[in-house]
């Protein structure tokens, strides 16, 4: 058995020892998890890691990761409404400084579907939504390894 076949069947094991809540777990498409959520389901370490990538914000609201985004919305407000000629007041840039997250270091869930499901050769049919491409991906899996159905299509 070559390498790329062995760690194809590892895969293949971790993936028919998932449990119905794990599969749903599976299915979120706009998750950014970290990679303990991967190795806890059984997925190899070299895998799981070759995933991790940095999610950057870009300082606006919709392209920025936040503590509590409600709030973020609220002090963004706040702050949009300071007169162009005027200084942003100290106690709103540090309220917008406690809630924004300037990056984050962890694993995009739909990336990794798409990876895993290259690694163990399966294919699946792409649709716009990344929670429904997720849910496509997952049940393209479950369908080639006979497991039960979670999301079926």
């Amino acid at each position: 058995m070559s390498l790329k076949e062995y760690k194809k069947q590892k895969l293949i094991t971790v993936l028919t020892k998932l449990n119905k809540e794990q599969w749903e777990d599976l299915t979120d498409g706009h998750g950014d998890f970290k990679p303990t959520f991967y190795y806890g389901m059984g997925f190899p370490k070299e895998f799981v890691d070759k995933n991790i990538s940095v999610t950057k914000s870009d300082g606006t609201y919709t392209g920025s990761l936040w503590k509590d985004p409600d709030k973020a919305m609220y002090v963004i407000a706040q702050i949009q409404r300071v007169p162009k000629d005027q200084d942003v007041p100290a106690e709103l840039v540090e309220k917008f400084n406690e809630l924004y997250i300037p990056e984050v270091e962890g694993i995009t869930n739909l990336e990794f579907l798409t990876n895993l499901a290259g690694e163990v050769g399966v294919s699946f049919e792409g649709c716009l939504g990344r929670g429904r491409q997720a849910r496509y991906i997952v049940t393209a899996l479950q369908k080639s390894l006979k497991v039960e159905l979670t999301c079926d299509f």
